[in-house]
């Protein structure tokens, strides 16, 4: 009897420490499925499918092991996702003035300062070229002195440099109906793009508008996943910036789709201090050419060294093409920049057809991708003019004034004061 009652409350023990066991499994997987959400759709998911073998398999080992695995495992999950989500990044629009260091510029010859970045897109000026062709059939004359007015005027018409394909140009009066041209003939074309707004304008109102949209898609993809570069703007503070290119056998295949273009070695070492690279060779895509430069007062200065140092190169099929132990690194680019042009908006207009007006809104948008598929550019500019109105007289005291009270018909005042300053004003 005493021999069977140990032996019921041996298998009493073994009961409740499986018991505990389970609890505490089930509280660490808990704690997991807590930390990570996308572990617990994951468990209880169907069969994955071959893409999503390697996230799943990878839930299925957390699963056998340990809580130590558990963790670990949920830890290179996490970091894959973190990944994920910054390769998918969206380029959200941001305004070009909340930019510390990068410039919109409006023409290829504006200036440019030191130790900033500087962007510049064909769609302003085509959209601008446009107006003076069918509208003002001249340049757009204000009533006042405008340096960007004046560079716009001067640049050329960049639309012979523009594939037909890729480009949109409409601009006309509300009252003649050219919102309609312009949201039929987006819709034509570009149905998927969304347009600015155009509602409720006054039918004596300008609207003109362009879009700009270009691609090149790489044949063969360059090598970008897991590669970086350190990106020194002065050869001694860097940021750590992803990169696609070469680095190995790998690449090769994408190696020979580049073109050397010039390229100078440093004389005491094998340190390639110039050079120009084409990213795609191929006739059927438009040219993609990253090139090392030093700091020159314009875009147009910086632009036209590279042609000349293009043409005075004289490399061979073998110089100008990747191959053996060559390599390649190119910074990833990515962002969505809006620019308002203020300076040439509520300026009066001078003589033209469009004299009396005065621009209501210049803006223009610029989305440019660069990664190891290819290049993508969006950008749209939308021109807004109306008539300038008499909006009444302003009589504001914002300067130093005499104050005083006095009888009606008397001839002396009772209260008098003067206001030199802001002491005795109510502060906002």
């Amino acid at each position: 009897m005493r021999k069977l009652l140990s032996l019921l409350v041996a298998i009493g023990i073994f009961v409740g420490m499986l018991a505990v066991l389970g609890l505490g499994y089930h509280l660490a997987v808990r704690s997991v499925e807590e930390k990570c959400p996308q572990i617990r759709r994951t468990r209880h998911a169907p069969p994955p499918s071959p893409k999503e073998h390697k996230s799943t398999e990878l839930v299925q080992t957390s699963q056998k092991g340990s809580n130590a695995n558990i963790d670990a495992e949920l830890g290179e999950l996490e970091k894959q996702m973190s990944n994920n989500a910054r390769s998918n990044e969206r380029c959200v629009s941001l305004n070009a003035f909340s930019f510390k260091a990068t410039d919109v510029v409006p023409t290829l010859d504006t200036p440019i300062a030191n130790d900033r970045n500087a962007v510049w897109c064909a769609s302003l000026p085509a959209v601008w070229k446009h107006v003076e062709g069918t509208i003002t059939n001249g340049p757009i004359a204000f009533a006042e002195p405008n340096a960007t007015a004046d560079r716009l005027n001067a640049a050329p018409d960049p639309i012979e440099d523009i594939a037909e394909r890729d480009l949109f140009l409409a601009a006309g009066f509300v009252r003649d109906g050219i919102v309609q041209t312009i949201q039929n003939g987006m819709h034509e074309r570009f149905p998927s793009v969304a347009l600015p707004d155009m509602v409720n304008l006054p039918q004596e109102s300008l609207v003109a508008y362009s879009y700009l949209n270009a691609q090149v898609k790489f044949a063969i993809p360059y090598e970008g996943e897991e590669h970086s570069l350190r990106f020194s703007p002065n050869g001694e503070d860097w940021t750590r910036v992803q990169a696609f290119g070469v680095y190995g056998e790998d690449g090769k295949d994408a190696a020979l789709q580049a073109r050397v273009l010039y390229y100078t070695v440093w004389e005491e070492g094998p340190v390639i201090i110039d050079c120009a690279i084409e990213l795609d060779r191929s006739e059927y895509n438009d040219s993609i050419v990253i090139a090392f430069m030093s700091h020159k007062p314009s875009l147009a200065d910086m632009y036209a060294e590279v042609q000349a140092k293009i043409a005075a190169a004289q490399l061979s099929p073998v110089d100008n093409t990747l191959h053996g132990e060559d390599t390649l690194g190119v910074p990833k680019i990515r962002f969505n920049l809006n620019r308002d042009y203020k300076e040439l908006c509520n300026v009066p207009l001078g003589k033209g057809a469009i004299e009396g007006y005065h621009f209501d809104r210049i803006s223009q948008r610029i989305r440019f991708v660069l990664d190891e598929n290819g290049a993508e550019l969006e950008s749209d500019t939308i021109m807004l003019a109306s008539l300038c109105v008499d909006d009444g007289r302003h009589f504001t005291f914002d300067r130093p004034f005499l104050l005083y009270m006095k009888k009606r018909y008397a001839e002396r005042p009772y209260f008098v004061m003067w206001v030199e300053n802001a002491e005795l004003l109510q502060k906002w």
